[in-house]
């Protein structure tokens, strides 16, 4: 007998959480904490957001399903009431799965 709570059916879209983005949000060349919202760019949905670290600027988001390549739009917002224009980079890629290692065979 399986269990409702360990058997869950649903019609989504598998997940592979070996795709992300990371990046640096800078202000005038300054490390800066920015809300970083992240959208398909065909269809203009929100894929995931995150806050930058104010410490370094790094953000980090994992776990996205694989989007094709250049289909991705991420902005920073600048929370502070309009102070500097937010930052677009648009046709962006998010990183895949590392390259399995080539195994070489050496014969004699």
């Amino acid at each position: 007998m399986i269990s409702k709570w360990f058997l869950r059916i649903q019609n989504t879209t598998p997940i592979s959480r070996r795709h992300k983005l990371a990046g640096v949000v800078t202000v005038e060349g300054v490390p800066a904490s920015r809300l970083v919202v992240v959208f398909d760019r065909g269809t203009l949905t929100r894929v995931s957001s995150v806050q930058s670290s104010r410490i370094d600027g790094k953000w980090e988001i994992s776990g996205l399903k694989e989007y094709p390549e250049k289909s991705l739009i991420v902005i920073a917002i600048d929370p502070t009431g309009g102070t500097h224009n937010a930052k677009i980079a648009d046709f962006v890629s998010q990183i895949g799965p590392p390259a399995p290692p080539v195994e070489e065979t050496v014969t004699e």
